[in-house]
């Protein structure tokens, strides 16, 4: 084998991209290998390897079931226990071997549709040995309902899998009304006091009073919690005693799937000093308790999200005076969440005409530009968003430089009263003021768009909205023929990888045809290109025509410099004239002058000599150029 294989940061890189019954088989290689890919194997166990997982153990056998759910429905399940028990050797082989390398522990019981554990895990409980049974354990999730619950046990059988060590735990179930509800809660700080993250989601918030002292005892002795997710409390101020390190509470209805029900399980405001040092804080309740439970507290400065989700559809004034209160008493807030779950309004409030005064408005959001630190800011209502004018949108962008997502209740229901749309062109702002935002969800109206243009003249397109990853225009209309244009409109201006969301999404029933926002979400990634093109074309003409004026420009300072040189050149020209004229006007004098008598005489020889030489007659001088000689010079020479 070569040295590469093994080295064990290598090799675990590999196993953890690879399949897991490859590595099923890489156990078998050697013992480096198998150590590593038990690893990955058995990190993560999920409810439908459970079987398999305590069969290393001991052989597990299993026998069919039929339960008669209802009348026309017969499931199919399957009892799973041991052939034998398990001897000394065997729990010494399992514990040493395998049970250390499980780190999450993850049920589900819609991964054993019919698969009933709960044989094994009672022997479990009462057999194993002393020690934990998986000392490395970090975090547990089980969810199940009623109808499964009998799959995997009452509550108590997860005391099977915990110890000290255990930091998260995750339960998703059906309320119970057993005492063993209880008695869990009251256990859990026994056999788990080190949990920081605690997460109880129950369809039914029925509470009795056993269960809302179990509760509070069980949060009083985990005082290392940092997250807790409830369906209920029994008083705000009690459940939060003994939490001073608690950083994120989540207070919740839920269904019997874990989703958000719209029941309101919070009845009375949290006291001062409740949620004392949170970070986060996500409240499903009415707004004028929300508002109560944060003007209780002095400040939370430490509290950077708030999700309010109220069960009602909230006035215009509730609205304005809990951003008021959010304004007032979280000054670090980063991420602000202010929703309503649909379901929970009766159809009667919905048919019934309401005056423009009950309507929501940008105005009743306002409060909230004093938080300059936000960078997620969703406000969601029945009825859109109403806009005076384009400014609003445009102060509330420049309030939020860092601002990564932003959604103003697109889904909004459109009121006869109140202009909830606004222009298309409104992106080209918030490209201005966010260039880095990656979520917006508004309504617009596409009714005036710019022209190409007037869009591709702006020298920095295609695209100012590098970063955006969703467009969420919710109830927005566009007109038949309008797809083309606004497609072209938004290549501009959108990523090629931007997903265009709408309310028509899912109401398309023909692909080849083009329908709304459908298609232009089709159109985009082929106009995009397009643009690209016609961008690129234009900074092929930007360059060739800066090109061509450099090139006039270079021949400006030529013809400039020729003129210059030719000035010199006249200069020189009439300097050397008025020289020679200097010159030719002076006299010679008769003492100076020879008489033709006492020139010298020349031999033929020396003619011949002179003649035969390289000088050329240029460089013969001119008879005024000829020094003159007195005739002691002659005589002397």
């Amino acid at each position: 084998m070569h040295a590469t294989l093994r080295i064990p940061e290598l090799l675990r890189s590999i196993f953890e991209n690879s399949d897991r019954k490859d590595n099923i088989q890489n156990a078998l290689v050697c013992k480096q290998w198998s150590d590593i890919s038990l690893d990955v194997v058995w990190r993560d166990v999920h409810m439908r390897d459970l079987p398999a997982f305590f069969n290393l153990l001991a052989p597990v056998k299993s026998r069919s079931i039929a339960r008669a759910w209802s009348r026309d429905e017969i499931d199919i399940s399957y009892d799973f226990e041991f052939e034998r028990d398990p001897d000394v050797n065997d729990w010494g082989r399992f514990c040493t071997r395998y049970c250390p390398r499980v780190r999450r522990l993850l049920l589900d019981y819609r991964e054993v549709r019919g698969k009933n554990l709960t044989r094994i895990l009672m022997y479990l409980r009462f057999n194993r040995p002393a020690k934990p049974l998986l000392p490395k354990l970090t975090e547990l999730t089980c969810h199940y309902s009623p109808r499964h619950s009998s799959y995997f046990g009452p509550l108590d059988s997860l005391f099977v899998f915990m110890h000290e060590d255990l930091q998260r735990i995750s339960i998703s179930m059906h309320f119970y009304t057993k005492p063993d509800a209880s008695a869990f809660f009251k256990l859990l700080p026994l056999q788990s006091p080190n949990l920081t993250h605690l997460e109880f989601r129950c369809a039914r918030t029925v509470s009795s009073h056993s269960y809302d002292e179990a509760l509070i005892e069980c949060l009083a002795g985990l005082p290392s919690l940092s997250t807790v997710v409830l369906p209920s409390i029994p008083d705000g101020s009690s459940i939060f005693t003994g939490l001073k390190s608690l950083k994120r509470f989540e207070l919740c209805s839920f269904n019997d799937n874990g989703s958000a029900a719209i029941e309101n399980p919070m009845k009375h405001p949290l006291q001062s000093g409740a949620p004392y040092g949170l970070e986060h804080l996500h409240l499903t309740v009415r707004y004028d308790l929300a508002t109560a439970s944060l003007l209780a507290q002095s400040e939370l400065s430490d509290l950077t999200s708030i999700d309010i989700c109220s069960p009602l559809m909230e006035s215009p004034d509730a609205i304005k005076q809990l951003s008021s209160a959010i304004a007032k008493t979280c000054p670090n807030v980063e991420r602000v969440h202010l929703i309503f779950n649909p379901r929970s309004i009766p159809d009667s409030e919905l048919n019934r005409s309401l005056p423009s005064s009950s309507l929501p408005s940008f105005s009743d959001i306002r409060p909230l530009l004093q938080c300059n630190r936000i960078n997620d800011l969703k406000f969601t209502h029945f009825y859109a968003l109403a806009y005076t004018s384009l400014d609003q949108p445009v102060s509330l962008l420049r309030s939020f430089p860092n601002l990564k997502s932003l959604v103003l209740n697109p889904y909004g229901h459109t009121s006869a009263s109140g202009k909830s749309r606004l222009s298309a062109t409104v992106l080209l702002k918030l490209a201005e003021a966010v260039p880095n935002i990656e979520c917006i969800g508004m309504r617009f109206t596409v009714a005036t768009l710019p022209s190409d243009q007037e869009l591709f003249t702006q020298g920095n397109l295609p695209y100012i909205l590098r970063s955006l990853q969703t467009l969420d225009v919710g109830r927005s209309r566009l007109r038949d023929g309008d797809e083309v244009r606004t497609a072209f409109f938004l290549s501009g201006i959108l990523p090629r990888g931007c997903k265009i969301l709408s309310h028509s999404s899912s109401t398309e029933t023909d692909p080849s045809t083009l329908k709304g926002w459908n298609g232009v979400q089709r159109l985009l990634p082929q106009v995009i290109e397009r643009a690209k093109l016609m961008n690129k074309t234009v900074d092929r003409l930007k360059e060739s025509s800066s090109a061509l004026k450099t090139v006039e420009e270079k021949l400006n300072e030529s013809l400039s410099s020729n003129a210059i040189l030719e000035q010199k050149l006249l200069e020189l020209t009439q300097e050397l004239k008025e020289e020679r004229e200097k010159n030719s006007s002076f006299s010679v004098g008769p003492e100076e002058s020879m008489d033709e008598e006492q020139l010298p005489s020349f031999s033929g020889s020396v003619l011949e000599k002179n003649s035969s030489s390289s000088i050329g007659v240029e460089e013969i001088m001119s008879e005024e150029q000829l020094p003159s000689f007195s005739g002691s010079d002659l005589q002397t020479s």
